[in-house]
């Protein structure tokens, strides 16, 4: 299993989120949100267990982690 990192854009800026890679997914996939003023780190042992078997994935809300802030208005 493979914990990754990256980027995507999004409505405001770049998401950050983590994902797992398995070999052979074999279970349906799991989308992890933390609370606030949390991230997806909160989530990377558990990725650790149940990403052998599937996709796992961890975002950061728009403003916490190292996900961008939206613009204030």
């Amino acid at each position: 299993m493979r914990l990754i990192k990256r980027y995507v854009d999004g409505l405001f800026g770049q998401l950050h989120l983590r994902l797992t890679d398995p070999e052979n997914p074999s279970h349906p996939p799991v989308l992890c949100l933390h609370v606030s003023p949390l991230s997806g780190l909160v989530y990377e042992d558990l990725m650790a267990r149940i990403g052998t078997d599937r996709v796992a994935i961890a975002p950061d809300t728009p403003g916490y982690g190292m996900s961008d802030a939206p613009l204030e208005a």
